[in-house]
């Protein structure tokens, strides 16, 4: 498990255990240098770890905002609705929580949102490279968890950019105002 992006479900006790860490260096610190001098340090780690703490949830909320955006743009394309496989470059990507890139399956879920069914696959250049190669082994041993059991890619492939509106904040985006738009085009951007 890591402190860093969704890797397991194990990461969920790691808060836990490093609370237990804090609690006993703490009382050792306390043991060792007295009480004031560790009610200090007890109360500057809570004051850090709540703006920590702060931080991560408003980085998750814009995260969550951009992702509204953008199943709202997809649904407004109809050349998306057309394409069997679409691929995705984001360079909008300073809104996606702690820096990380959406997965194929993301990708995948928002284009669904959009339109339904299971007959698209989205995703970034090397996924879809890797998904019509039949290399991605998610996809070919659990399509329909996926949400890509009737996809058969016909060659229909369109390229989204998600751009950002130029002049907007992030507090802009929050607040729900129009912060990203697409380019789409039937050819890979340079």
């Amino acid at each position: 498990p890591s402190f860093d992006d969704w890797v397991s479900r194990h990461q969920l006790l790691m808060p836990f255990a490093f609370a237990v860490l804090v609690v006993a260096g703490i009382r050792s610190l306390a043991a060792l240098v007295g009480s004031k001098i560790a009610n200090g340090v007890a109360g500057a780690l809570i004051v850090s770890m709540a703006l920590i703490s702060a931080t991560s949830q408003i980085g998750l909320i814009v995260d969550w905002k951009k992702q509204e955006q953008l199943v709202a743009a997809i649904a407004a394309h109809p050349d998306i609705a057309e394409a069997d496989t679409i691929v995705f470059y984001d360079a909008a990507g300073q809104w996606n929580w702690d820096a990380r890139e959406y997965r194929f399956y993301e990708y995948t879920a928002f284009v669904r949102d959009a339109f339904g069914g299971q007959s698209r696959f989205a995703g970034v250049s090397l996924d879809v490279d890797r998904a019509t190669a039949g290399t991605l082994s998610p996809i070919t041993v659990n399509p329909e968890m996926y949400g890509v059991s009737e996809w058969n890619p016909d060659g229909s492939v369109i390229y989204v950019t998600i751009l950002r509106v130029g002049g907007v904040s992030t507090w802009d985006l929050v607040r729900g105002e129009q912060s990203i738009v697409l380019d789409v085009t039937d050819r890979p951007s340079s």
